[in-house]
């Protein structure tokens, strides 16, 4: 298994395990349909969780590989902020709202079939997904298929 981290439309980041970029965006649809974002192997990856006294976690940090990996590749414009010894509140922010602009309107692959884009457009799954829904239903419908006027 590898780690990929997905760098969604609106800003935000997942990082998930999987055996490839197929089966992360299939692991990603628990939280959204990550098709259309920006999904990469994380080459080395480190995450430090506190354990709180309410027995929770908190997120503590990345390593610094990590950060240095996903930065570049998932926020361009606010790495372009790393150039100046100390960014402005100001312009930091407006590199924030240009980064959850960046990725607006991507679509992903269309499915299929005219079944599947219309599972598609009312569920907003991977396309991967219901391509593979529509296959294993048509399969299995298709083994208990007997045309008339053929010997059994």
């Amino acid at each position: 298994m590898r780690v990929f981290w997905c760098r969604w439309q609106n800003g935000d980041i997942s990082f998930v395990a999987a055996r490839n970029k197929e089966e992360a965006v299939l692991s990603l649809d628990e939280v959204g349909n990550a098709e259309a974002s920006d999904i990469f192997p994380a080459p080395k990856f480190m995450l430090h969780l506190r354990l709180g006294d309410d027995g929770r976690l908190s997120f503590q940090g990345f390593g610094e590989v990590t950060e240095s990996d996903v930065m570049p590749k998932a926020y361009p414009v606010l790495e372009t902020l790393a150039e100046y010894p100390v960014p402005s509140a100001s312009s930091v922010r407006q590199a924030v709202r240009k980064e959850r602009k960046r990725l607006e309107g991507r679509k992903g692959a269309e499915p299929e079939t005219l079944i599947g884009r219309d599972i598609k457009r009312k569920l907003d799954a991977p396309t991967l997904l219901v391509n593979k829904i529509v296959r294993e239903q048509a399969k299995e419908r298709l083994k208990n298929f007997k045309p008339k006027g053929k010997p059994q």
